[in-house]
């Protein structure tokens, strides 16, 4: 299993967390510039939710931009990186974007 030093920040604590994929290596975005997506990047977006009982809840998302390269390698890598980060969060459920 591919690890990332990305992947030990992620879901650590409540709210968003937004990867832009550069080089099928993930680089944080910063707040400020969440809610602005290229339509020639692909992004990962985490929201960990804490729960009444204490437990985090996590939604994981990956965004394709339309102008995105779609070759099988390059699809495969991203689905990599995205099922690598849900298998160490341990998400069971997934929604998945093609734009």
């Amino acid at each position: 299993m591919p690890e990332h030093p990305e992947f030990d920040r992620a879901g650590k604590k409540t709210g968003l967390q937004v990867w832009r994929v550069e080089n099928f290596d993930l680089v944080p975005v910063p707040e400020n510039l969440y809610g602005g997506f290229y339509t020639g990047d692909a992004y990962l977006i985490l929201n960990t939710i804490k729960q009444r009982s204490g437990a985090l809840q996590y939604d994981l998302h990956f965004w394709l931009g339309m102008y995105t390269t779609r070759t099988k390698d390059t699809c495969r890598r991203i689905c990599l990186i995205f099922y690598c980060l849900k298998f160490r969060l341990g998400i069971i459920t997934v929604i998945c974007a093609l734009t």
